[in-house]
């Protein structure tokens, strides 16, 4: 993988020389603090900050602060492995500065071509590092951009050993500004991370080696960046410890170094998140918010919504035929809120006014999201507002999708984000939240008939009950700038979002129409996350216009009675999740569309037959087939948001709730991908629309049930 990328190669020769400077220049740093081992140089080498006093309570085998302020030797606070530095290091550079007062003064070493080479430590099969690091190097100026930490021989061109670096050109470009873990150039494996680093700011990283597992941790956060298995390499003899390059020389970091621990052990993610606190940049802030009855703004918050531009000739989405329409209320939209917790993460949460988002697209858009903007695609969610009166976005039942709309949704999405991004410049804001509840607006709509059939389309005269619950709760997140007035609103409800005010019109629903209403009422960004609604629709004779007046009430009195909360705690987890193509009976499969067609459909049951069967064609060779999609969970404060890719049934939904160390936790479907309906398992048994076998609904059974699994896995690591 790397083996082709050599800026620097040390020869034979040098690398006798450096283990030369080891043993001469090593030895009299080891003599000079063995001669007292409480009475250091200078007081910058003591331990007298929180954070080299943490350090030195978990028993590192090796502690370099790197705060040097000249020559060539670099201290280990331990009295057992001294090290050397290289020619091109700066000393004395200002460390994380974030934290420098007057009682502790944190200073670190500028890297620009040199390293620290350390004495042979012994390290095992398990082992750990951490380190803080800042780097300058933009993310497209080498194949990678530097390494900060390297064990390894001195000059051996195979690189065997374990590099722990920033991602930069080569190979897959979605691992440039990245964390990435490397074991050489024989084995040629790499693990990457999730987030992009931003340049010039200070950033710990804790690396985990347990044999094969490699785990990274980054800023104190208690999940890992990434976590994987790689062959574990290692040189015959003469293994040493480098800083700031490489062992072969390649990708110097051109950036600085602090306060180095290596540990013979694991370090536990308790731990790390314990050093981490000593230093953070927002801990003290933090801490004092949430003892302070008024609560200051902790958060920056940026919101901007972009138009998609429609034409009538579009076929809308929504039905089982193609439909045309003529004009449009409203607005098209892609509404996106971006969080900033300063120094330290950023997410974004974008609502689109489509029927589904697909993966391809999305990710495409978080690709170039994250390439303008520095948010990671890990802390992007978009969300499909579900509207039945919008342009197609993906092939359904009777219809593909329109190419053109779906190019400027993607285009709408990225342009959201990045003018939200632009607004954070004036976007310092508090974060109130209030549950609220509307139970008029939808309910569970898949009715037990009399005759023993799952209500699909029809009357529902002689229903006999509902076979699932309905979901009234409506959370209000509001942010809100120095000036008290609102920055950005959203909110969440779980109803199918179809109906119009105006008839036969393009239109975001009456969720959409109620944000933008609310928006021009009240002033700031309104953005609604469909929740779980799989199994709900406005059935009770609600119209279009009534809803949205009453979703609004409801909004603006829960933004009366939202109370204030910290954010001591900005964090997204997006994993993927794989899940199989249900097979399936053609005969068994066709009864089930037939026989309830025949009674319900009326005149154009053979129509809708044949949509159904031309769909199972297209499914029947994909029977068994592995997908991937994916998960994703986004904690702000106490405030969880779950980003499911699917029609999710509200049962399910329900469930993550119930199960959820948070007590306010809430559900975005259709979220960064769409694969169908996602039914429980007695839906499946009972039968009905959602259940039958097509393009909608193809996901094997459990799969619902399994995203519950996994969803709570990811809140727990959270809560951790």
């Amino acid at each position: 993988m790397m083996k082709h990328f050599r800026f620097l190669t040390i020869t034979n020769a040098v690398a006798v020389r450096v283990m030369m400077l080891l043993s001469i220049v090593g030895y009299s740093c080891f003599a000079a603090s063995a001669k007292d081992p409480d009475k250091p140089r200078r007081k910058l080498e003591s331990s007298n900050s929180a954070y080299s006093k943490a350090v030195l309570a978990s028993k590192p085998v090796a502690y370099w602060r790197m705060n040097e302020m000249s020559g060539t030797c670099a201290v280990d606070l331990t009295g057992k492995h001294a090290g050397v530095y290289e020619k091109g290091v700066a000393f004395y550079l200002p460390g994380v500065t974030d934290l420098s007062d007057a009682e502790t003064d944190y200073r670190s070493a500028h890297f620009a071509g040199g390293r620290m080479i350390a004495e042979e430590i012994g390290l095992g099969e398990t082992y750990s590092v951490e380190l803080w690091f800042w780097n300058e190097l933009p993310f497209d100026a080498r194949p990678v951009t530097g390494y900060f930490f390297s064990i390894g021989k001195p000059g051996d061109e195979t690189a065997a050993g374990g590099h722990l670096g920033i991602g930069g050109t080569h190979g897959n470009s979605l691992t440039a500004g990245k964390l990435i873990f490397f074991n050489g150039n024989e084995k040629d494996q790499m693990l990457a991370g999730y987030s992009s680093i931003p340049l010039k700011t200070w950033n710990h990283v804790a690396l985990i080696r347990e044999g094969k597992k490699v785990s990274v941790y980054l800023n104190g956060n208690s999940t890992p960046e990434f976590s994987g298995e790689v062959e574990m390499t290692r040189p015959d003899s003469g293994e040493v410890v480098f800083l700031g390059g490489r062992n072969d020389g390649f990708a110097t970091l051109e950036g600085k170094i602090a306060d180095v621990a290596i540990y013979n052990r694991v370090l536990k993610p308790e731990e790390i998140a314990i050093h981490y606190q000593t230093i953070r940049p927002d801990h003290r802030k933090a801490t004092k918010l949430r003892s302070d009855k008024n609560i200051k703004e902790d958060i920056r918050v940026g919101a901007a919504a972009v138009k998609i531009k429609s034409e009538d000739s579009m076929v809308i989405a929504g039905g089982i035929f193609p439909r045309l329409v003529k004009g449009q209320e409203g607005e098209l939209r892609a509404v996106a809120v971006v969080i900033e917790k300063p120094l330290q993460t950023k997410v974004a949460i974008v609502q689109c006014d489509v029927l589904f988002v697909e993966r391809g697209m999305m990710d495409a858009a978080c690709v170039q999201i994250e390439k303008s903007t520095g948010i990671p695609a890990a802390n992007i969610l978009i969300n499909a507002t579900h509207t039945h009166h919008a342009p197609s976005t993906t092939f359904v039942h009777g219809y593909g999708r329109d190419d053109l709309f779906c190019e400027r949704l993607q285009k709408a999405v990225v342009a959201s984000v990045q003018k939200a991004n632009e607004n954070l410049k004036e976007g310092e804001a508090t974060f109130s939240f209030y549950l609220g509840e509307e139970n008029t607006v939808g309910a569970n709509s898949r009715l037990m008939m009399p005759d023993g059939k799952v209500r699909w389309i029809g009357t529902i005269n002689g229903a006999i009950r509902p076979t699932g619950p309905f979901d009234p709760q409506l959370p209000v997140l509001l942010f809100r700038g120095k000036d008290k007035q609102p920055h950005a609103i959203i909110y969440n409800h779980s109803t199918h979002t179809i109906g119009t005010r105006k008839g036969n019109v393009r239109s975001a629903g009456f969720y959409g129409l109620a944000a933008q209403d609310l928006e021009k009422e009240l002033g700031g960004i309104v953005s609604f996350l469909e929740g779980a609604s799989g199994s709900t629709h406005n059935i009770n004779g609600v119209s279009t216009a009534q809803a949205a007046e009453r979703l609004k009430a409801v909004i603006k009195d829960a933004m009366n009675k939202a109370e204030p909360r910290a954010v001591d705690r900005l964090v997204s987890i997006k994993r993927p999740f794989t899940f199989n193509v249900r097979t399936f009976d053609e005969q068994v499969e066709d009864q089930k569309v037939v026989s309830y067609c025949k009674k319900y459909s009326g005149s154009r049951a053979d129509d809708v037959i044949k949509v159904f069967r031309d769909m199972r064609k297209v499914l029947k060779p994909q029977q068994g087939q592995q997908r991937e999609t994916w998960l994703q969970v986004i904690l702000i404060g106490d405030v969880a948001i779950v980003g499911v890719p699917a029609e999710y049934f509200t049962g399910l939904g329900v469930e993550i709730k119930k199960r959820s160390p948070f007590k306010n936790t809430y559900i975005a479907e259709l979220a960064n991908d769409w694969i169908g309906y996602l039914p429980d398992v007695e839906a499946h048994q009972l039968g009905g629309y959602q259940t039958w076998m097509g393009l909608h609904s193809y996901a094997e059974l459990g799969t619902g049930e399994r995203v519950v699994d996994e969803v709570v896995k990811m809140l727990e690591e959270l809560k951790q």
